[in-house]
């Protein structure tokens, strides 16, 4: 008979792995692997970049042994309450196609011998009671009740405490408790929102669970939907709960201002706070706009230090400007999407002094009032800007009022900028830290253009770069189809001795340049120039193709801290064939050729 597990078991199931690993037992570790990526949901492993598209082909084992041993601490601290019952022995079952994507769903039968074998407080996924959301059901019967009982650990309820079959032995495995949980993820997939009363029920007893874990650290709620009562109690639970550092909220439906009110004054215990919703104010008993709530009278002080605000579609000033009186520790803080500049900018000017981060990714702002909301922070370190044609020129002017304390820049797919923005960031920022200036991800997946730096970027201004301590870089340039990459790019990137990560991507020859990135006039090839006196013979062309791969080379093993090299949007048949080249005589390098 195949054992189900339920999936509050990994911490105690790592430390069995973490045994095997010690006496050597490659084997079953292994077959712990093979499981581990056929059941488990992807978005449990985002905390360590696995995501569906890699299968265990993909990997070595030795590999992935290596990556259970270094993030088997980590993993012991990542809980989550996706469809907690699958198959951890044997075969895996094929799965009914028929079926959703975000779980299993267990027929009749399988409910039974689940009901029949495990004896827990964790329910499994019943699509009848609540339309696909994955949850934490309670049982009643039994010994499974909230109260404390004769099966209790440390004065916490037992979970499971059944045999794990052969690969747990009985005197190895060890009942499992709510007090060792410290994070919980849920995401409610519910597309029917009619049954009010079953998300109401699985909230509370979502909350139940997270007042007996009395070590939680992390809680999220996505895409629920917020009734008064669970607003009330959710406040309350996060006011008293002991270690309850990081809470989301965010809401499938809108979000009343009443309900944002009291979660907001409920958190300053917390170190991080996200919100997101729609908040408006219901069409009866409006509250007046100009009362203020106290929101420092349950604490003196407040201790959040990151607010992420991002999902949150507007910014309501009467309902939040009073809570930012109370956040004077905050260091990191993500706009919402629409805002009213000039309240926000006097709110971060005169409420947080320590606010050193500022992240636009998600808000529509154009580039004047991003200059503005730079101006108002006291010491800028980081900034990301969003996605698109609102970053404009006097976004960077701002940033360069900052720049002795700038460390982090974020300017991926800032088309309206050009390199010459970029070469003035590198040449006028001396602490810069990380600088990322072109996205990593597929080029189909991209929907903007990312700025291109050129040679006559860096000929129109020749000071050096600064950033001595620069360790995290991605560029993207234009070269010819000769060159693997332009000599003066290397020059450049082959002084950041310090630099660990570094992704360059080549302009295709299919993207158009940027008229921002188009060579000065006098750097442009004379059109009237008769064809064959601008061609390049054989010999001049092998002799700028070694001359540039040399360039490459020098960089690639000059920089002595490089882990991550990458290159990319070389599908020339020069790059190509220089990339190869290339490989054998730098081992660390990783590259793709058409990306």
């Amino acid at each position: 008979m195949t054992t189900r597990i339920s999936i509050f078991d990994i911490p105690l199931l790592l430390d069995l792995v973490c045994q095997d690993l010690a006496q050597g037992d490659i084997n079953r570790c292994t077959r712990v692997c093979k499981h581990w990526h056929a059941v488990f949901y992807p978005r449990l492993w985002q905390h360590i970049r696995i995501s569906r598209k890699y299968i265990l082909k993909r990997f070595r084992t030795e590999s992935m042994v290596s990556l259970l041993k270094e993030n088997s601490s980590l993993l012991q601290s990542i809980t989550t309450y996706y469809s907690e019952v699958f198959r951890w022995l044997g075969d895996n079952p094929p799965l009914d196609r028929r079926e959703p994507k975000h779980g299993l769903v267990f027929n009749s039968g399988q409910k039974t011998n689940r009901e029949n074998n495990v004896n827990s407080l964790i329910g499994g996924t019943r699509r009848d009671e609540n339309f696909g959301v994955h949850r934490l059901s309670i049982k009643e019967e039994n010994s499974a009740s909230l109260s404390p009982s004769a099966d209790t650990c440390h004065g916490q309820p037992v979970v499971f405490q059944k045999s794990h079959g052969e690969f747990a032995t009985r005197g190895l495995f060890q009942p499992f408790s709510f007090s060792r949980l410290t994070v919980i993820q849920c995401f409610n997939h519910t597309r029917k929102q009619s049954n009010v009363e079953a998300n109401l029920n699985h909230l509370d007893r979502l909350l139940d669970i997270v007042e007996l874990s009395l070590n939680l650290l992390v809680l999220e709620l996505n895409q629920f939907r917020f009734l008064d009562t669970n607003v009330d109690r959710l406040s309350t639970v996060v006011w008293n709960h002991p270690s309850l550092q990081d809470l989301t909220v965010c809401s499938r439906r809108a979000l009343y201002h009443t309900d944002v009110r009291d979660i907001l004054r409920h958190c300053s215990r917390l170190k991080r706070l996200k919100l997101g919703g729609y908040p408006f104010t219901r069409s009866y008993n409006v509250e007046p706009a100009s009362e203020e709530y106290d929101y420092s009278r349950f604490a003196p002080q407040s201790s959040l230090n990151e607010l992420d605000f991002g999902n949150l579609h507007s910014w309501q000033g009467d309902l939040l400007d009073p809570f930012f009186k109370d956040c004077g520790q905050v260091q990191r803080i993500v706009v919402p999407q629409r805002i009213e500049v000039t309240s926000f900018a006097e709110a971060i000017k005169n409420h947080m002094p320590y606010l050193t981060f500022l992240d636009l990714s998600c808000s529509k702002l154009y580039g004047i009032e991003m200059a503005a909301l730079i101006t108002a922070v006291p010491a800028l370190e980081g900034f990301k800007a969003p996605v698109g044609l609102f970053v404009k020129g006097n976004t960077i002017l701002a940033l360069l009022c900052h720049e002795m304390t700038l460390t982090e820049i974020h300017i991926v797919g800032c088309s309206c900028l050009g390199g010459g923005h970029v070469q003035e960031l590198l040449t006028r920022c001396p602490h810069l830290v990380s600088l990322q200036a072109a996205s990593t991800r597929p080029r189909s997946t991209n929907r903007h253009d990312d700025i291109v730096l050129t040679v006559s970027d860096i000929e129109l201004n020749q000071q050096p770069w600064r950033c001595k301590g620069l360790r995290s870089l991605s560029l993207m340039f234009a070269s010819e189809e000769t060159e693997l990459i332009p000599k003066t790019i290397c020059d450049r990137v082959g002084q950041l001795v310090h630099l660990e990560d570094l992704f360059l991507r080549r302009q295709s020859d299919t993207e158009n340049l940027h008229p921002r990135a188009i060579p000065a006039p006098a750097l442009i090839t004379n059109t009237t120039m008769a064809p064959e006196s601008t061609l390049i013979d054989d010999a001049t062309s092998s002799a700028v193709e070694t001359d540039t791969l040399e360039a490459v080379v020098k960089m690639s093993l000059g920089l002595q801290k490089l882990r991550n090299l990458e290159f990319a949007n070389f599908e020339c048949y020069q790059g190509r064939d220089q990339l190869l080249r290339l490989k054998k005589r730098v081992p660390k390098l990783r590259y793709v050729l058409d990306y």
